[in-house]
């Protein structure tokens, strides 16, 4: 089947659970809702390789204005590519704003406390391809956001590359509550990026309870900066043009 072409929004739920995590996306009740409610998907649905075999990814190209270079999304470990909390405005809204957006499928997991911010080698393998993938289109300037869950794992992947592929982070409603301080603080400095970790003001409360924490280990990364999203409630229903405004702000002025 060729999945490089538009997929009408009928078709999106079958497009999704025809991935290498197939059983994943059919016990999760929550993404099929979210995907259903999707309508137009407005974005190209490709088949990406990693080396657990392959995956889907939604492309949305950039819309008006000059090229600003390309965002990989990751998900939350309860939503999909094309979640109604964040990140489809989002895929959206920076596409309007002269960015290539790529919102990766990644496996869809309950929350639980050993797999919060557990190695997560499926999402690392995945985040490669489309890293990799935006770099063949000739996208020299990268971006990585990283919701909920999944920020762990994107901050661990940048720690490691030391900025060497991307040109700015951005954690949305991370909590990360581990690993220990000492970790993190470690993982925050040694991304050498410009970090944004964005919240909503009334978001949910484990991201809140450890915002002052996050704000504290961020210190010795010059370019680490949070903001809470002020009147926003968690999954910024409603304020999702602030929130697409805030972050292209952001970015027009850190990313490199």
């Amino acid at each position: 089947m060729n999945w490089g072409r538009l997929v009408p929004g009928a078709l999106v739920a079958l497009a999704l659970a025809a991935s290498a995590a197939t059983a994943d996306l059919l016990t999760s009740q929550h993404m099929q809702r979210e995907i259903t409610a999707a309508g137009d998907l407005q974005g190209e649905v490709i088949e990406l390789q990693s080396k657990d075999g392959p995956f889907l990814a939604i492309h949305r190209p950039r819309q008006h204005g000059p090229a600003r270079g390309g965002i990989v999304l990751l998900h939350d470990r309860l939503g999909n590519a094309d979640g109604a909390e964040a990140i489809r405005p989002l895929r959206l809204g920076l596409a309007e704003a002269g960015w290539d957006t790529l919102s990766l499928q990644l496996s869809v997991e309950p929350r639980s406390a050993d797999t919060i911010q557990g190695t997560d080698t499926v999402s690392v393998a995945r985040l490669d391809s489309g890293m990799a993938w935006l770099k063949a289109r000739d996208i020299d300037k990268l971006v990585l956001l990283a919701q909920g869950d999944r920020a762990g794992t994107a901050l661990q992947w940048a720690a490691a590359r030391q900025s060497q592929e991307l040109g700015a982070l951005i954690l949305l409603s991370a909590a990360l509550a581990s690993p220990p301080d000492d970790e993190l603080r470690k993982r925050l400095r040694a991304s050498a990026l410009p970090v944004l970790d964005i919240y909503a003001e009334r978001d949910y409360p484990p991201v809140i309870a450890t915002a002052p924490n996050r704000r504290m280990l961020g210190i010795d990364n010059p370019a680490y900066r949070q903001r809470a999203l002020a009147e926003a409630p968690s999954g910024f229903f409603g304020a999702e043009q602030e929130l697409i405004d805030s972050i292209r702000a952001w970015l027009s002025a850190n990313a490199r």
